[in-house]
């Protein structure tokens, strides 16, 4: 008797946790359906939730980044703020193999307008002496200039060292570059680098940059700057963000 009483029990028991178990199962059911309905009635945009995560962790990781990164010989700068400008390293007149990268990163709802002040790098029709790099364009000289500098190297033997002279050149009206008062556009992050080689030395650049929001801009304010590719996405993310 006393075990069919136990036994008794134990059953009631396990009901009871089973009934449990469902109702908590149910009420979990419940709040994903209701997250689910919510999202399909009222989040028209899902590209609308993802920039304002985006737009977070863009801000929380700017905040977090060293101003400067030296690694295997070249110098990487993060860049913050609404607005400014970066020059070629020491201008005017850069110096031989140097390797300098600049990193803006920007919001989902901002672009970048990147306009040349000064430009003067050594003409290449590849631009593989010295060169500014945009993303994933470079900029050189498209005509050759006079150096800012020159350098030569004499020659070496076993009893002597290699020694490195500097040449200013003669005073006279300078080179202005077809790429002075350009305007370039970037709608993601920048990655900017500036490379020279070991021999000849120009005046360099001045690249002022700004943020600015899809929002204040309308696609006729680009002039003739957009190709198709980008007015179409220009047109395309101002109504995700705006």
């Amino acid at each position: 008797m006393y075990g069919d009483s136990y036994h008794q029990q134990a059953l009631e028991e396990t009901k009871r946790k089973r009934t449990a178990i469902l109702a908590t199962i149910g009420a979990i059911s419940s709040l994903i359906l209701i997250g689910l309905i919510y999202a399909c009635f009222y989040i028209k945009n899902k590209q609308k939730m993802r920039n304002i995560f985006a737009m977070f962790f863009a801000t929380a990781n700017a905040e977090n980044r060293p101003d400067v990164n030296v690694k295997f010989g070249m110098i990487h700068k993060y860049v913050t703020g609404d607005s400014g400008v970066i020059e070629s390293p020491d201008y005017p007149g850069y110096k031989n193999n140097q390797r300098f990268f600049w990193t803006i990163d920007i919001r989902p709802n901002e672009f970048l307008r990147l306009t040349f002040l000064d430009f003067d790098l050594e003409s290449d029709p590849d631009c593989v002496f010295d060169f500014l790099k945009i993303n994933d364009e470079k900029f050189c000289n498209e005509q050759t200039s006079d150096t800012f500098f020159e350098t030569t190297t004499t020659g070496t033997s076993t009893s002597t060292t290699a020694t490195t002279t500097v040449i200013a050149p003669e005073p006279e009206e300078r080179f202005v570059s077809s790429f002075v008062g350009h305007v370039e556009y970037a709608f993601k992050d920048a990655r900017i680098q500036f490379k020279s080689d070991s021999m000849f030395n120009y005046k360099g650049f001045i690249l002022k940059w700004e943020k600015l929001s899809y929002c204040d801009f309308k696609l006729a304010d680009f002039g003739t700057n957009l190709d198709d590719g980008e007015a179409q996405f220009f047109k395309e993310r101002k109504q995700i963000v705006c």
